[in-house]
């Protein structure tokens, strides 16, 4: 993931700015906040600062190059994936343990390869299907 992105946080803000004004909702209380914001150099300080055992990722990881300072800090990995792909992708990047979220997680799931959303399955169909087709170990 890239850092936040004003213009294309602008353009969403637009497409939106019809519903703001239809439901009298204040546009400037809903701007980015840090914690809307991806992964980026500032928060890998902080975790370097911190050292916790395990980072957890959803909706995809850090840029190859914050990735690749994590892993060499050897901290323990762990990524969310909603497709057996994902996972694949996951393992190959050197990722140490999946997250398996199926379509019970709702809307909010952590997919990052796909839109398409059609085809996803089940949390234990997901398991399933994963665990002969990737090796983490």
């Amino acid at each position: 993931m890239s850092d936040f992105n004003e213009v294309k946080d602008a353009a969403w803000q637009d497409r939106l700015h019809r519903y703001f004004v239809e439901l009298s909702i204040a546009a400037a209380d809903h701007a980015p906040t840090p914690a809307r914001q991806p992964f980026n150099q500032k928060r890998l300080e902080a975790i370097l600062d911190l050292r916790p055992e395990v980072l957890s990722f959803h909706l995809g990881l850090p840029s190859p190059e914050l990735l690749a300072v994590i892993q060499k800090e050897g901290f323990r990995i762990l990524a969310t994936a909603t497709t057996v792909r994902e996972a694949q992708f996951l393992a190959t990047v050197g990722v140490d343990a999946v997250i398996a979220q199926g379509t019970e997680a709702g809307g909010h799931r952590g997919h990052f390869m796909t839109d398409h959303l059609g085809g996803q399955m089940d949390t234990l169909s997901l398991v399933q299907t994963i665990a002969p087709r990737v090796e983490f170990w």
